[in-house]
């Protein structure tokens, strides 16, 4: 699965490396909480990895530590009523054993770069303090993980990231976790709506009251084959007609808005918006004939193309 995103989200280590944030392996992660502590309602994986990839991207600092996202995992699950599976995620936690470093600037200087996203020369203002912080207390060797949080301490308080929290609802047993099914949107549709639903063009899943947010899957092969659209499709054939699309998406948006809306339900509007277009790239290939090598260049362009004309605008995109 391809997911597109406008910025990326880092995370730091505590050897002072970093990784990018990976939204599916904080769901396997979850899922195999699930499993070990016996809870069956494994689908939360899904829900509160993506609260939590949301939550990441609303802020203006795409950082986070790896101790605090790990920290804001367990809260989650323990404040959405599933303390037993924080409990397995935290022994899930991979910790391994990091070589200390000579304390000099050079070494310094090179464990905090990737952590702190300051200029060269506040960097090496803050490096010389960390290594006489250091050489002051008897320390020649340290962990790179000291040398990141000395340095974090010495960095301009206006940079420093503040603390994340999600606002998930506690579930208890016997609560309806679903705030619209499925089926819902089907009743409260119009005709160009259920069409697309019908035609499994659409697929709308259910808005759950842990993470209320809109899922929608795309077909664009089941949309060719209801349009009767010719082969090879071209650019213009397919933005000439996908205007259905298009409103069938903003009507979803509108219809979950209203709902909540009339139903006082105390959720954050617009709803989050997650587009997933389903058989894109066989339908590059096999409908516009989209050589394999501009294959992909082909598919952002669609997407974007076709993003652009929605009136709100997804938070989250994978192309399957």
């Amino acid at each position: 699965m391809i997911q597109l995103s406008n910025t990326s989200i880092m995370i730091f280590r505590a050897d002072g490396s970093t990784v990018p944030f990976d939204v599916e392996e904080i769901q396997t992660r979850i899922i195999r909480a699930c499993i070990a502590a016996g809870e069956t309602e494994s689908w939360i994986a899904g829900d509160l990895s993506l609260s939590i990839e949301f939550a990441l991207l609303s802020t203006k600092n795409r950082t986070i530590k790896e101790s605090d996202l790990e920290n804001m995992i367990i809260r989650a699950l323990e404040e959405s009523g599933y303390p037993h599976v924080a409990a397995d995620f935290k022994r899930s936690a991979v910790t391994t054993a990091v070589s200390d470093a000579p304390v000099n600037g050079k070494t310094v200087l090179a464990a905090i770069s990737p952590a702190l996203s300051l200029p060269d020369e506040k960097l090496r203002v803050i490096a010389e303090k960390v290594v006489q912080a250091l050489l002051g207390i008897g320390f020649e060797t340290c962990s790179p993980r000291l040398m990141v949080e000395l340095a974090r301490h010495y960095r301009d308080r206006e940079t420093s990231m503040p603390v994340l929290r999600l606002a998930p609802v506690p579930l208890k047993p016997g609560d309806d976790v679903m705030l619209l099914k499925p089926s819902d949107f089907h009743t409260l549709a119009s005709v160009n709506l259920k069409d697309l639903i019908g035609g499994e063009i659409l697929r709308i899943h259910g808005v759950s009251r842990l993470f209320a947010a809109l899922k929608i899957d795309i077909s664009l092969l089941r949309f060719a084959d209801v349009m009767n659209l010719s082969q090879p499709v071209s650019e213009l054939a397919l933005q000439a007609t996908w205007g259905r699309l298009v409103m069938g998406v903003d009507e979803v948006c509108e219809r979950a808005e209203q709902y909540c809306r009339q139903e006082k339900e105390p959720v954050t509007l617009p709803l989050p918006l997650c587009i997933t277009f389903r058989d894109m790239e066989a339908f590059a290939v096999s409908r516009m004939d989209c050589p394999k090598a501009v294959t992909e260049k082909c598919i952002n362009g669609l997407v974007s193309d076709f993003t652009a004309g929605l009136k709100q605008k997804p938070f989250k995109i994978n192309i399957d």
